[in-house]
């Protein structure tokens, strides 16, 4: 954290270049003189306004306290009126006052009646009309919407819980001031990202409960029965913080009790024995009375699933009767389908019993088919054992001639010599087939 009236915590190299510096600390001269170093000067104070709104954790500036927190070697710097009418133009910079009564730049936004229509004062003295143009209230809605974006994922840990702005300052990651905290707070809420109650203290108005929805859900308003959980969790908390002060009082006393045994003095022992059974006894009611809180909020949680869980069979049987209502699926058709597959059946099952029914061949013709298909074969073998025999040997067959047959030409042959010839031949054939008969008589 920067202190308003001392230098930044986290400064540029060229915070220690005097010549730099001193450029950078003089009134701008016209952009048209020299662009580039216009722009690069407007740049570097820029970065140096949003460095100064982290480490003061809040998004609100003014002239004044800028100039207060950059001063070097008592010198003001004299080029921040430029910078902050350069971030106005560019509605980078904001009207603290407008922010809050619109966070979301809307005429008719939601807090015009919490914080216009109702003359209370806010709980930052900050929120008062300036009286000079050097402290007016700006925020710097860049880094808002950072510091935003940072809170809500620590307030995460607290999703569908009521916490007090208190214990939201005091968390662990959050490194906002009040001031920064209250700011992100309005802008969350706005987001619809966690809900407000605010209290009225000392005539000022401060925010004092903030609701975190459950994930991905929008906010909603604080009821009757978060106000009462919320006050049941209070008071669990009380209360062990007491039972710790109360072991804290007994073990004191146990321990009084047993040096004064040790040294004899049996009467102060005793006192302090009497006094540790006091707080023995308070510490047990205090220990019923936790329970019976504990009790009460666990069947709260257990109500509260029970009602979730109802609500998904709700959500669930819609869906399920929107589903059946746009398809098929209805008792005619489901019935029809099944009377299909019956029939189909059916048939399948006289199917089968037809190729069932189908009896085999008789016995008695099966063993003549056997008998006939026998003596085929037999058949068979002894037309192959006769081929084998009919066949002549060569040893059998006459002697081939050696002397070729002198015949007269065919012009001088007579007609008696020709019968001659052919009476010849005939002799020759019928010994031939006597000799072949003789064999086949042998066989």
């Amino acid at each position: 954290m920067s202190k308003l009236g001392g230098e930044l915590a986290n400064l540029p190299e060229c915070w220690s270049d005097d010549t730099r510096m001193d450029v950078l600390f003089s009134p701008f001269r016209p952009r048209k003189v020299n662009p580039e170093n216009y722009d690069g000067k407007l740049k570097f104070w820029k970065d140096m306004i949003v460095r100064f709104c982290n480490e003061k954790g809040s998004p609100c500036v003014c002239q004044r306290e800028l100039k207060w927190a950059f001063r070097r070697k008592d010198k003001l710097p004299c080029a921040v009126e430029t910078v902050m009418a350069d971030l106005v133009a560019s509605k980078t910079l904001r009207p603290q006052s407008d922010f809050i009564n619109d966070p979301q730049n809307t005429w008719s936004g939601w807090l015009v009646n919490s914080f216009v229509r109702k003359p209370l004062q806010w709980g930052l003295p900050r929120f008062q009309a300036p009286t000079e143009p050097q402290d007016v209230q700006y925020i710097h809605l860049d880094v808002l919407k950072s510091q935003s974006k940072d809170l809500k994922k620590i307030l995460e840990k607290f999703a569908g819980t009521v916490v007090t702005f208190d214990k939201i300052s005091e968390t662990q990651g959050v490194e906002l001031s009040k001031e920064g905290l209250f700011i992100n707070l309005l802008n969350l809420q706005s987001m619809e990202k966690v809900y407000l109650e605010f209290k009225v203290v000392d005539g000022q108005r401060r925010i004092y409960l903030v609701k975190i929805p459950e994930k991905h859900s929008a906010a909603t308003p604080i009821t009757d029965a978060d106000k009462a959980i919320f006050a049941l969790e209070q008071t669990e908390a009380d209360l062990l913080q007491t039972m710790e002060e109360i072991e804290t009082e007994v073990v004191k006393f146990d321990r009084l009790a047993r040096e004064n045994v040790r040294q004899g003095k049996r009467v102060v022992a005793k006192s302090y024995l009497r006094k540790k059974h006091k707080w023995e006894s308070n510490l047990e009611k205090h220990s019923k009375a936790l329970d019976n809180v504990q009790t009460l909020l666990a069947r709260i949680h257990d109500t509260r699933g029970n009602e979730s869980i109802l609500d998904a069979y709700s959500i669930g049987s819609k869906t399920l009767k929107s589903l059946l209502s746009s398809s098929k699926l209805n008792t005619d058709s489901i019935d029809e389908v099944v009377d299909t597959i019956k029939e189909t059946l059916e048939i399948h099952d006289e199917v089968e019993q037809s190729i069932s029914s189908v009896q085999p061949m008789d016995k008695a013709e099966e063993q003549a088919l056997e008998q006939e298909l026998q003596n085929l074969m037999l058949d068979n073998v002894s037309a192959a054992n006769d081929k084998e025999d009919i066949s002549v040997k060569p040893e059998e067959l006459p002697a081939v001639p050696t002397s070729t047959v002198q015949l007269p030409p065919p012009d001088q042959i007579t007609d008696q010599e020709l019968l001659k010839h052919l009476e010849s031949l005939q002799i020759e054939l019928g010994s031939l087939s006597s000799d072949n008969i003789v064999e086949d008589n042998k066989i």
